[in-house]
């Protein structure tokens, strides 16, 4: 479900980008990454701020706000996860993780679903698969997208647009 709804975000992106080219800044996680000052300034140059090289260093006063927060964040390991995370710098070992975490089938699946909007944004595919490689994925993960396809095409298409009571009771439903 989770690819068809980034597919979903970046079509509407693509086409919100292509309406107002000058209101978009693209900065993928892997090129902040390998290059993270230099696309910072070119952030704050769109964004028409001043660079600071603080910036480029932004974990540093997350990591005192949690040295003076620790005992909010004890009860609370969810919250204490994000703020431990957001309080180390950027990893580029984290932007090619996915290599490691998902299995070949599920790489060329995530690419037959996603590749040409991933392309679109600058992202290679990685495994060219074969139209065999491709079927046999396919059929590897259709009951999982036989079932997130009428769920996610109601989220996508009503839920964000009922009213909150709604949405409300429709999670307290599903929970139980």
């Amino acid at each position: 479900m989770r690819l068809l709804r980034w597919r979903e975000h970046f079509n509407i992106l693509s086409q919100y980008t292509q309406a107002m080219p000058d209101r978009f800044f693209w900065l993928p996680y892997e090129k902040l990454v390998h290059d993270n000052e230099n696309k910072i300034r070119q952030l704050c140059l769109f964004l028409q701020i001043p660079f600071d090289t603080q910036m480029s260093q932004s974990h540093e006063p997350i990591k005192h706000w949690i040295a003076t927060h620790t005992n909010e964040l004890a009860n609370n390991p969810r919250q204490q996860k994000k703020w431990t995370d957001l309080s180390r710098p950027i990893n580029p070992m984290r932007s090619e993780s996915w290599r490691q975490n998902l299995s070949p089938s599920q790489i060329i699946f995530a690419e037959l679903i996603c590749g040409n909007i991933g392309q679109q944004f600058g992202y290679i595919p990685t495994q060219p698969a074969k139209l065999p490689q491709q079927i046999i994925s396919l059929l590897r993960h259709l009951p999982a997208l036989i079932y997130a396809l009428p769920i996610y095409w109601f989220f996508a298409r009503y839920y964000f647009w009922l009213p909150i009571r709604w949405r409300l009771a429709i999670i307290a439903r599903l929970k139980h």
